[in-house]
């Protein structure tokens, strides 16, 4: 159980970056706006792909958590990836 949640935690770590890192190049390239493929001078980070992809994630998130249960039904999260408790 332990290396499950570990390797899920950095499953997610890295699909964030790569996420970030996708949206700042095609920012900088071109297809998508200009506002994604800009770099923070101060942290050398693209800083507004990071918001960007972090607020979509804490939208979706609550989206899918209210639509499986939310905070009423304890087991409503375990629906989401096609498991069940009952």
């Amino acid at each position: 159980m332990i290396a499950w949640v570990s390797s899920m935690f950095a499953v997610m770590i890295d699909s964030s970056n790569e996420i970030v890192r996708i949206l700042n190049t095609v920012g900088r390239e071109g297809p998508l706006p200009r506002l994604f493929g800009f770099i923070d001078r101060r942290r050398l980070s693209p800083t507004r792909a990071v918001f960007v992809a972090g607020g979509f994630a804490i939208i979706t998130a609550r989206i899918v958590g209210a639509v499986s249960g939310g905070l009423g039904d304890p087991t409503g999260g375990s629906n989401v990836r096609g498991w069940s408790l009952r």
